[in-house]
């Protein structure tokens, strides 16, 4: 007599049996589950978890924090760079429109003879030395041919230093209130007129007209000579140019004026090449509305 639990299982083994000769592949494939019916709030959720950029989920979260955000370490001996040489200022271009001339000239005027012809226009305290009225570009033909005003993009500026030593040596001769602007004025209107055509930046032409002036002393030159300044008696205009040349060595230019029927002495011209070192050279011409005498005035 057989135990029913026995007989159970034997019962069970019978009938599995019986499926797998039946239908194999039943028994081989697994379990289809149990249909799926999704919510609303699965398919659209109210809220999405937060991810922090700076910790992305794709990444291991078990690595260290420097390791997620590591900088290329500069190395421990980088190459020095030479050292770059100190900036230069370039000079400044020469005037871009200037037009060839042949020669400088220096003109020098003497004060008294400049105030007797201004009369009231004149300065009431003048130098008793002769003193710059401009240095002039020429050309060996007429005076017309003169260049003038090549270029006004440029205008001089001047220390303080600088503009003291120009008032002294190239002051305004006429009479104004402001001194200091009439001067002003009077180097501007030489640098348009004249320094623009020179192939000079505007510093580098108030400074050679000082330098060429400051040469030779003509008053000092003249007094020498046995010329001092007169106004009773004139002297032979020959004279003067001859002590002229003989201390510069070369022929200089007579400016005279006719006032009345005298002549008087206005200006000396010396005449200068073109070089880097302004060598004087002979004026093309020597007298300009000049007579056989002149008076050389003095100051009162």
């Amino acid at each position: 007599k057989m135990n029913s639990p026995l007989v159970i299982i034997l019962l069970m083994l019978f009938h599995i049996v019986a499926l797998v000769v039946s239908d194999p592949k039943a028994m081989l494939s697994p379990p289809s589950p149990p249909p799926y019916h999704a919510d609303e709030s699965t398919i659209f959720p109210t809220s999405i978890p937060y991810q922090s950029q700076s910790s992305p989920s794709h990444l291991d979260k078990n690595l260290p924090a420097a390791n997620l955000d590591k900088k290329k370490k500069p190395p421990l001996n980088p190459p020095k760079k030479s050292p770059s040489p100190p900036y230069r200022r370039p000079p400044p271009p020469p005037p871009r429109s200037a037009k060839p001339f042949d020669f400088l000239m220096l003109a020098e005027r003497w004060p008294e003879t400049y105030c007797i012809i201004m009369n009231q226009a004149c300065r009431k305290i003048t130098p008793s030395k002769f003193v710059i009225h401009g240095l002039w570009p020429n050309n060996d033909g007429p005076i017309s041919s003169q260049p003038r005003g090549c270029d006004n993009s440029s205008e001089p500026s001047f220390s303080f230093a600088f503009q003291k030593e120009l008032q002294k040596e190239w002051p305004s001769l006429r009479s104004y209130q402001n001194t200091s602007l009439a001067d002003t004025t009077l180097w501007l209107n030489q640098w348009k007129d004249h320094g623009t055509c020179s192939l000079m930046t505007p510093e580098k032409y108030f400074e050679e007209t000082l330098k060429i002036h400051k040469r030779t002393n003509l008053k000092f030159t003249l007094i020498k000579a046995g010329l001092p300044p007169n106004a009773r008696r004139p002297y032979m205009t020959t004279e003067i140019f001859d002590a002229i040349k003989r201390r510069i060595g070369f022929n200089p230019q007579i400016q005279c004026i006719k006032i009345g029927n005298k002549f008087y002495l206005q200006e000396i011209r010396l005449c200068l090449d073109k070089s880097t070192q302004h060598n004087y050279i002979d004026c093309p011409k020597t007298y300009v509305d000049c007579g056989s005498n002149v008076y050389f005035p003095e100051k009162e």
